[in-house]
């Protein structure tokens, strides 16, 4: 058989074809990458090969302005189209390209609706700005889209807020200081000075009410006026420190501040023997105007630091132990010489230009942007579930019926004693007062650097030490150095309590609440420290049993301190640690 009459396989003109993928994993939306062999053997052109699968690419990002479409059409390998051919494979391909033109944040049962980027005071966007409209470069396909989706042409204010960058969805860095922070701190050191300071004049007032103003009373019924007041200070927290939260904080420090002006103005013209008049002006009035007063001042550092905030509460808290050491020294002696109505009124003309001066000091805390949701007014069944919260307020309670009893009866102590003098007997109160500076802001300080629950439990462990010794003073340095060292511990106790308080708010508007819910919880305690200290101590003066009796319960609180921060560190961490037991597993969140 002649060579040219042998069957062969006719070549293919399109080698191609056989390495081509389907259809339907070759092209995705008419977005291909188009790959080039070498030029074939048999025709003399590129063809291709494999048209490879690539992602559409993205037309929006959340937040930002919609960059126009270019509708493009894909050339194909034929010669120059003719235009009915063109036009055929526009109107073939157009539907998946219509397809793919939506208004970004329309509504669609099948796509996830993205959220409008959250509003602050910085970037102030209408409705609208959620909402943008489609641009396309044809008149027609802009008229279309507003018969469509209803958008209309920006003006040239509006398309400056386009090209503004979004705010961000969290702070990175929280608010930390600044000069009306500080101003802020300064002006609440000084109501913490007219109010917490003038608690601490209570030996005063006891010793002049006994020997010479209200000699016809029992002592229990003397001291029930300081408990009282101490009392509504504590109570009224709550009520204060919501009202601050919510923005009332300018409202409650005025009413707070006229208020207790007034009583300590009454208290001066009250006469002698007028145990009722006493007690409405000193424990009910005075003690209402403290309450309203305490833990908006004592909480406004948190508004404005986050780690220098242990620092900035110390410093503003320290008002009080240093109008202790100067309050305490003017009525003393002033009361003798001078009468009762007079001392007062001193005293009086003292703290009102100082309520002002700190009134004008303070800002009003930052504004927390509105929360999406409602939140519960007090969310009392989520604070019941937080065991740390329960452990910190129990503590509280306990610690308030015992821990200030070294301040009223370190004086009497002293005065038992046959080496100490009376002079040196009631100075104490300076000398604590003073050390309660250096403890407020020191101790402050080293919370922001160690932690507030670690510095906490520190010093509830010297506390314990303290006041389980207060039956070995004997002597003159062993009354002063007492003095010193308990008061450095008490002044930081208290700050660093309203640290720690505050730490367990899970937005800025709750530091008030949470921190007033448990001083409101803690001040029954205080309502009946007197009568229980005066039992404990017995008509023979049994230090020993007294101050062993308080170093339990401050042992007592120190353990709940030391659970506290136990729950509280876990919850801290973010994550679930699993303990096992056996084949279980014990969840802590």
């Amino acid at each position: 058989m002649p060579l040219a009459n042998f069957p062969v396989k006719p070549i293919t003109p399109n080698r191609a074809t056989e390495f081509r993928l389907p259809p339907q994993q070759a092209k995705r939306e008419h977005r291909g990458a188009r790959v080039f062999e070498p030029r074939s053997p048999i025709l003399n052109r590129p063809e291709t090969a494999v048209v490879y699968d690539r992602p559409t690419p993205i037309l929006t990002l959340p937040g930002l302005p919609p960059s126009p479409v270019t509708l493009s059409i894909p050339r194909d390998d034929d010669d120059k189209p003719t235009p009915v051919v063109l036009a055929n494979k526009v109107l073939k391909r157009g539907k998946a390209w219509i397809g793919q033109i939506k208004a970004p944040f329309t509504k669609d049962p099948l796509t996830p609706k993205i959220p409008p980027t959250p509003k602050t005071a910085d970037w102030a966007n209408d409705t609208w700005a959620n909402e943008a409209p489609l641009y396309s470069a044809s008149a027609f396909a802009f008229k279309r889209n507003k018969k469509v989706y209803g958008h209309r042409r920006q003006t040239s204010d509006e398309s400056a807020e386009w090209r503004k960058d979004p705010p961000p969805l969290y702070t990175k860095h929280p608010r930390e200081g600044g000069r009306k922070a500080w101003m802020s701190v300064a002006g609440a050191f000084l109501i913490q000075f007219c109010t917490i300071g003038y608690l601490f004049t209570w030996n005063a007032f006891e010793d002049y009410y006994t020997h010479h103003f209200l000699t016809d009373q029992n002592p229990i019924a003397i001291r029930f006026i300081r408990d009282f007041q101490w009392f509504l200070t504590f109570f009224l927290g709550l009520v204060s420190g919501k009202l601050a939260d919510i923005g009332f904080f300018t409202h409650i420090v005025i009413a707070g501040s006229v208020f207790y002006t007034c009583c300590i103005f009454l208290l001066s013209v009250v006469g002698e023997e007028k145990f009722g008049l006493v007690f409405a002006c000193q424990g009910f009035g005075m003690g209402i105007g403290m309450g309203l007063l305490f833990v908006p001042t004592a909480t406004l550092p948190t508004r404005y630091f986050n780690r220098k905030k242990g620092l900035a509460i110390g410093i503003a808290m320290s008002g009080g132990p240093f109008g202790a050491a100067i309050l305490p020294a003017i009525l003393r002696a002033t009361m003798v010489s001078r009468g009762f109505g007079t001392s007062i009124r001193i005293t009086a003309f003292l703290i009102a230009p100082l309520l002002i001066l700190g009134f004008f000091l303070m800002r009003n805390p930052p504004v927390e942007p509105e929360p999406a949701l409602p939140v519960p007014r007090l969310d009392i069944a989520k604070y019941s579930k937080e065991w740390e919260y329960i452990a910190a307020a129990g503590g509280m309670f306990i610690a308030l019926l015992f821990i200030c009893y070294p301040v009223w009866y370190l004086e009497v102590s002293g005065l038992e004693s046959d080496n100490i003098q009376v002079g040196a007997a009631r100075n104490t109160i300076i000398v604590l007062s003073l050390s309660g500076i250096i403890g407020s802001i020191g101790l402050g300080f080293a919370s922001d650097k160690l932690g507030v629950w670690n510095i906490l439990i520190i010093v509830n462990a010297f506390l314990v030490i303290f006041m389980s010794t207060m039956q070995t003073i004997h002597n003159i340095k062993n009354l002063m150095g007492f003095s010193f060292f308990y008061g450095i511990f008490l002044a930081s106790w208290f700050s660093l309590n309203v640290k720690a308080l505050a730490s367990f708010a899970t937005r800025p508007r709750e530091t008030g609440t949470r921190v007033g819910l448990v001083f409101t919880i803690a001040s029954f305690a205080c309502l009946f420290s007197g009568l229980i200290q005066n039992a404990a101590l017995g008509p023979d003066l049994k230090w020993g049993r007294l101050s062993a009796i308080s170093g339990v319960f401050i042992l007592m609180v120190t353990g709940l301190t030391v659970f506290s921060r136990m729950i509280y560190a876990e919850k801290l961490i973010g994550r679930k640690r699993k303990f096992i037991r056996g084949n279980r597993y014990l969840q802590v969140v």
